[in-house]
């Protein structure tokens, strides 16, 4: 088709699953469960969805520290389910040894879901080649008893001392350390941490001299609907990007939220309806646009920049649909093939941004 694009698939009646760009691949992951909702929720389900794309690919999921171990073959296209122990979750502020391992002899994608009755999301799983060592945090709106902002660091097969400058007040290890505050914390190899505030976090800094993961979200964020799980694996600021669309949503009736973070002094300008203006972010700051269903924003800016889509919620046919949080990738990852792969049980959608000048030449079988 000559011009690249961007495919985001949306999952699920009232959108539970929520929406999703291209899944990158790789050949080792790793991965943990955020306290999704309320702990004392019953029923909860962990699962990643792994796919293959060469014929006989052997992989393994396996937890750290447990005797959970789950070994199969995929076959080109074959996306298997592997369901994860509940006892996984993370809960408060809190050190963890249930980080999950994904381990292929070819190249895979995965798929987390964390979802309990009413509060459900999925995450990409980045492959540890796209680890770093410097990541900004993203927490969306929402508030209510119980309900944190939080966001979890899981270290690789390295031990090492990571460093946190807050944005918020978070209590860890019976301290309290309050917002512009730095706290160091140890982790093991494979051993994760989770923090949680009723403080906004975005803004917040991690720097640790291995490449770890970080995953960031909500246990329950709520706007205009009911509240619901969000979670999202965060890029380093090493792949942060210069040029993104952010598309509205069709069938939202107010708005939703874009949220730009930035890592440095950076100059962004946003396109919209013919008109654009200018925005100069300072290092750890967060700005936010409001995206309504009359037409995209284009963004550049003069350094890399973070940018999220928060879905607030709202009623699409007479059915409720609750938040949902994703990473909008940049121009420059688009690419001119994919994949689709629809989740049974659910409505599926795809929302395609292509040039106008490519739109006759997309074709889909």
């Amino acid at each position: 088709m000559g011009a690249r694009m961007l495919l985001l698939i949306s999952i699920g009646m009232a959108f539970l699953g929520g929406l999703h760009a291209v899944v990158p691949v790789g050949r080792e992951f790793i991965t943990a469960f955020m306290q999704n909702y309320l702990m004392s929720v019953p029923g909860a389900e962990f699962q990643l969805f792994i796919s293959g794309y060469a014929s006989l690919t052997r992989v393994t999921v396996s937890l750290y520290k447990s005797q959970f171990q789950n070994n199969f073959v995929l076959t080109q296209g074959q996306t298997q389910v592997v369901k994860i122990p509940a006892y996984v979750e993370m809960s408060g502020t809190a050190k963890s040894c249930n980080t999950i391992l994904v381990r292929a002899d070819q190249d895979v994608s995965v798929l987390a879901l964390s979802s309990k009755e009413n509060s459900a999301d999925t995450n990409v799983v980045y492959p540890v080649s796209s680890l770093g060592t410097e990541y900004y945090v993203l927490t969306p709106v929402g508030s209510g008893d119980k309900l944190y902002k939080e966001f979890s660091i899981i270290a690789w097969r390295d031990p090492v001392e990571v460093d946190i400058t807050l944005k918020g007040s978070v209590r860890f290890q019976e301290r309290v350390y309050k917002a512009g505050a730095q706290l160091r914390v140890s982790l093991l190899p494979y051993e994760a941490v989770q923090f949680q505030s009723r403080q906004d976090l975005s803004g917040t800094r991690i720097r640790s001299p291995q490449p770890v993961a970080v995953l960031s979200g909500h246990s329950c964020a709520r706007k205009n609907t009911k509240c619901n799980h969000v979670v999202e694996q965060l890029l380093p600021v090493t792949s942060w990007g210069r040029a993104f669309f952010i598309p509205p949503l069709s069938f939202q009736t107010k708005y939703d939220i874009a949220y730009i973070v930035a890592s440095q002094a950076t100059l962004i300008t946003y396109f919209s309806g013919g008109a654009h203006k200018n925005q100069l972010l300072q290092p750890g700051s967060v700005f936010q646009l409001e995206v309504i269903r009359t037409g995209p924003f284009y963004l550049t800016s003069s350094s890399g920049i973070q940018v999220f889509f928060f879905c607030t919620g709202g009623s699409h046919n007479g059915i409720a649909f609750d938040p949902f949080f994703l990473s909008i990738p940049d121009v420059s990852s688009y690419c001119t093939s994919y994949s689709i792969r629809s989740q049974e049980g659910f409505e599926n959608y795809g929302l395609i941004i292509a040039k106008k000048m490519a739109a006759a030449g997309i074709t889909m079988a």
